[in-house]
């Protein structure tokens, strides 16, 4: 079932972006990684989701 808020991946290419991000930060050590830096990837990914950026 799909919302109205449901994206294809392949209809969106920031989705394939942010979920390749995702799967990548899950697989890394987050105790090497500039925490800020995620955080602001984090935060470009979701403004790209919402067509901010």
């Amino acid at each position: 079932m799909m919302t109205k808020h449901s994206v294809s991946l392949a209809d969106r290419p920031a989705a394939v972006q942010t979920t390749r991000f995702l799967a990548e930060l899950k697989k890394s050590d987050l105790s090497k990684l500039d925490l800020d830096d995620v955080r602001k990837q984090m935060i470009d990914h979701i403004l790209k989701l919402l067509g901010n950026k």
